[in-house]
């Protein structure tokens, strides 16, 4: 047994140094009951969100996977906890990647842990705000990758010590609130607010705003809707829903509990505004002022100019402001964590433009 696991350590590092990824300890096949601790080396103070300690456990075998459960404690006391049904990091069929992580599971606190799961195809739903690849402990050096506890490990944008390693009985997989997410359909409003009077629409009346009230959320996830701009005070209607949400302010949410919330899609963003079509407006002005000559006018010069002018409009959208306004925080450090915002929307007139912005 020894030997076998050693082979699978040397094929997994080979496979490493070929892919150049580095991949988390729940795709490290460990022995149930192995249970690794963590240390942050702590100095003087440090901020009240840090997770200074993480202890890393794993459990039972399911299948071809294995369950794995990481517990992270916080320097203000609270603790989360996650976790994994995981297939090993090389596991394929038919040549394809398998999707690693069949199940994940999150706890808050004393609170039931929550099941996030895709409501079409049954495979785990991962966050995706964009800081999910830190979100994992794994280890910084390729060469401690294929150990089942690396003696450091990265974690939130820090490096953590190992402190000790033991055996203890394997974990329970706990009985959790299943979350079944619509991920192919979103339906919602970007606004956090209601017309006062819905005749308005139809009598021309200025428009009144006025805040949703804790018994319209479930009137509204009842009528279909699933995705919510939920002001930092109403979160709490949602965040243990089957739906989606954004508007959580980064400035007074949890951290780093809310990260882990794989229904939480990042702050309200603006669109990007027409990327495709401001492309062509620069490119008639650059014409027209003899800036550009029009026997120079190429499709890889319309690429670039196309790439400036979505990188303007991605900026402008607001797809760093989970990062900065995190970062500014005195009770955050970011270390080397960074992250911008994977959904964004693009109101865009060009359609034919769609293929390159979503790559």
């Amino acid at each position: 047994m020894l030997l076998h696991r050693r082979i699978a350590a040397v094929v997994l590092f080979l496979w490493l140094c070929v892919t150049g990824n580095f991949v988390s300890w729940a795709q490290v096949p460990g022995k149930p009951g192995d249970v690794g601790v963590y240390r942050y080396p702590a100095g003087d103070s440090v901020p009240s969100s840090l997770v200074t300690r993480l202890e890393l456990r794993w459990g039972p075998k399911h299948s071809e996977a294995q369950w794995s459960r990481m517990d992270a404690y916080k320097a203000d006391g609270r603790r989360f906890r996650v976790w994994l049904l995981t297939r090993q990091s090389s596991a394929r069929t038919a040549g394809q990647e398998v999707f690693p992580i069949k199940r994940y599971l999150f706890q808050e606190g004393g609170e039931k842990p929550v099941e996030y799961q895709n409501q079409f195809t049954g495979n785990a739903v991962l966050p995706s705000h964009g800081f999910w690849r830190y979100q994992l402990p794994k280890a910084p050096d390729i060469a401690q990758s294929g150990f089942v506890f690396p003696k450091k490990m990265s974690f939130l944008g820090h490096a953590f010590d190992l402190e000790s390693v033991g055996v203890e009985e394997p974990f329970q997989i706990p009985t959790a609130k299943l979350l079944r997410l619509p991920c192919d359909l979103e339906i919602g409003a970007k606004r956090d607010r209601r017309d006062r009077r819905e005749l308005r629409r139809f009598d021309g009346e200025p428009v009144d705003l006025i805040r949703y009230e804790p018994a319209d959320y479930p009137e509204r996830i009842g009528h279909g809707q699933t995705t919510f701009n939920a002001p930092a005070d109403q979160v709490r209607f949602v965040r243990r829903e089957p739906v989606f949400y954004c508007g959580n302010d980064p400035l007074s949410m949890r951290y780093p509990e809310c990260l882990f919330r794989s229904n939480y899609l990042g702050p309200s963003l603006d669109f990007l505004d027409e990327p495709a079509v401001r492309t062509s407006f620069a490119l008639q002005a650059a014409l027209k002022e003899g800036r550009l000559p029009a026997s120079e006018l190429t499709i890889s010069r319309v690429l670039e100019h196309f790439q400036t002018e979505f990188g303007k409009a991605k900026r402008a959208s607001g797809t760093l402001h989970l990062q900065k306004a995190l970062a500014s925080r005195p009770d955050v450090s970011l270390g080397r964590m960074k992250g911008a915002l994977w959904d964004a929307w693009s109101w865009e007139t060009l359609i034919s433009s769609g293929a390159y912005q979503l790559c």
